[in-house]
């Protein structure tokens, strides 16, 4: 399906326009190859049918300052900022080549699942993606950045290196909360309190929800985004879906306070389950 964003719009002095790499609400990435630094990068840039939203001009603008100014390897940095002739605010950032966490997480339940020939093996693999994931999450955290809209759509696995956690779109900086909140994130993975729009959502708990969310559609299976799980055709380890389950929980309270806190038990739960579960020793190539 062609993209809204017109091909030719795209094209400027600098940037030479290669395809799509996604779409969103708001936005369209665009893969294109920077002339000036003889590489190919990603391209966001407001999508020509949403040209007059200030809502979405907004939002792209402030993810590029907010992405920008984020220095972790889990996290892609922003090149640079500018605005299209037509007055259409765009930002670049590294482009991933690889896949996402979702797809992974899905073509794992529907070929193996945690019961299936080198099952455990892929399904403990997945899980230490979301400590990568964890760690990213954190470097936001320390500097008052709640992402508000993570999910596996939104985890990207580059064939090289940790995962990349994409998508700050709906992020929000708590030394400059907004005043009024909506339902705004993804059903199935925001925490209820976000779910209604109250200010205790702005807190690295409404994160630790959501990753607690894309833990249990890992360990439980994942058909796509809405946010229904399956029911699972093997157990998970218990220490990994008692991690699932704290962070889970409906009070804000009785989750990990932030997503170190959840690194860590997820850190700690992957060694005991490594103990009482070896991974299969690898075939000498």
């Amino acid at each position: 399906m062609p993209s809204i964003v017109d091909r030719d719009a795209v094209e400027t002095a600098r940037y030479e326009d290669r395809g799509r790499f996604g779409m969103g609400a708001c936005a369209d990435v665009r893969r294109v190859y920077d002339r000036r630094m003889k590489r190919e990068v990603a391209l966001k840039i407001v999508r020509s049918d949403r040209r007059e939203d200030t809502r979405a001009i907004r939002r792209v603008r402030f993810e590029s300052l907010l992405a920008g100014n984020l220095f972790h390897s889990g996290i892609p940095p922003v090149f640079d900022r500018d605005v299209l002739p037509d007055g259409r605010p765009f930002f670049t950032m590294r482009a991933i080549q690889g896949t996402s966490l979702m797809d992974e997480t899905i073509r794992f339940h529907r070929r193996l699942g945690p019961g299936g020939p080198g099952g455990m093996d892929t399904l403990l693999k997945l899980v230490r993606r979301m400590v990568e994931v964890a760690a990213a999450v954190d470097a936001a955290h320390a500097t008052g950045i709640i992402h508000r809209d993570l999910k596996l759509a939104n985890i990207m696995l580059p064939f090289a290196g940790p995962a990349q956690v994409v998508d700050w779109g709906l992020a929000v900086d708590l030394a400059n909360p907004p005043t009024r909140l909506g339902r705004t994130g993804t059903r199935g993975y925001m925490p209820p309190e976000q779910e209604r729009g109250h200010h205790s959502a702005l807190a690295p708990t409404a994160d630790v929800f959501a990753m607690g969310e894309m833990l249990a559609r890992i360990l439980f299976g994942a058909g796509h985004e809405t946010g229904r799980v399956h029911h699972p055709r093997h157990r998970p380890p218990p220490e990994l879906a008692e991690v699932c389950a704290i962070a889970r929980s409906m009070n804000p309270a009785d989750r990990y306070p932030d997503a170190k806190s959840m690194g860590i038990a997820l850190e700690q739960a992957l060694d005991q389950v490594h103990r009482a579960v070896p991974l299969r020793p690898r075939l000498a190539s």
